[in-house]
Order: C-alpha cells, then sequence, then structure tokens
C-alpha cells in the first residue's frame, strides 16, 4: 500500500549555454527546496530526474535542502518523444512506494505539453493555465488527500 501524499513536478533552475545551472538557478532552486520542505515536513521524499544535466543539477540542489535520494529516468528526458498525457500516472505508480513524497524534475515541454491534457491533472482542482505556465525553477504541487495542485515557486 502505497504511503504517497504529495507529487510535485519540477521545471530545472535557469542555465548556461553549456548546459550547467547558473549560481541564480541553483539560488532559485534552494529557495524552491525550502518551500518544498516546509510542504513536506518529515516526510520521506525522492526525487526522480531527467538526465540533462541541468536537471539533475537542479535535482541535486533540491536534494541537498530535502535530504533525499535521486534517481535518473529517461522517462523524463527531453528527448523522450513517447511521452504522452497518461505517462504521469504511470510514473506515479511505479515510483509512488519509493517515499511519501515524489518529485519529478523535468523540462517545460513535458510539463506544459502533456500535464494539463492527462487524466491524472483533471483528477484534481485547480488552474490548469499554472501548469501551462511554469517558468524555470517553477513547480506544481499536488496535494493527493486533498485532490488539489497549486503553484509553487
Amino acid at each position: 500500500m502505497s504511503n504517497l501524499s504529495s507529487f510535485f513536478v519540477i521545471r530545472h533552475g535557469d542555465y548556461s549555454p553549456r548546459g550547467e545551472l547558473t549560481s541564480e538557478g541553483q539560488r532559485k532552486m534552494r529557495d524552491l527546496g525550502d518551500k518544498i520542505k516546509s510542504i513536506v515536513e518529515d516526510s520521506s521524499v525522492f526525487i526522480l530526474t531527467s538526465p540533462e544535466q541541468r536537471a539533475v543539477e537542479s535535482s541535486c540542489v533540491l536534494a541537498d535542502c530535502l535530504d533525499c535520494e535521486i534517481e535518473e529516468t529517461y522517462e523524463l528526458s527531453e528527448d523522450n518523444f513517447e511521452f504522452y498525457p497518461e505517462t504521469w500516472k504511470k510514473i506515479i505508480k511505479k515510483y509512488q512506494d519509493k517515499s511519501e513524497a515524489l518529485i519529478l524534475v523535468t523540462h517545460k515541454p513535458l510539463i506544459s505539453g502533456t500535464l494539463p491534457y492527462s487524466r491524472f491533472s483533471k483528477e484534481f482542482e485547480g488552474d490548469r493555465l499554472e501548469i501551462r505556465e511554469l517558468e524555470k525553477a517553477e513547480g506544481i504541487y499536488f496535494d493527493l488527500s486533498n485532490k488539489t495542485y497549486s503553484k509553487i515557486k
């Protein structure tokens, strides 16, 4: 039985032309990590990330704030052209037993192009426009028990 109570979809932080997180990107991700920490409190956290450098570095900053493990997966890659709206639910089901809070760090095309249209997000109350307009180092927090979602930044 799953203990998963919260789920976050995070867009990676600002990055340089070489794909590395900038100092501003690191700062924003630390701030986001602190906000997530205030939401999850003492819950166990697991981060699943795209293998692209900017996403991995963003995940590392979050993991430092949240004292948790990270796993890379091609499923969240910007180059995954087989990512469909229902892939979100499959990922949650696959990783729901890892922790009480699951964080996915990925890219704008996957988030804005699929999440607003998934049956998963339609099960929650929230503003779909917030999902489509997600900026770097911002995320969507899904409260699984209250069936709501909101933007965090």
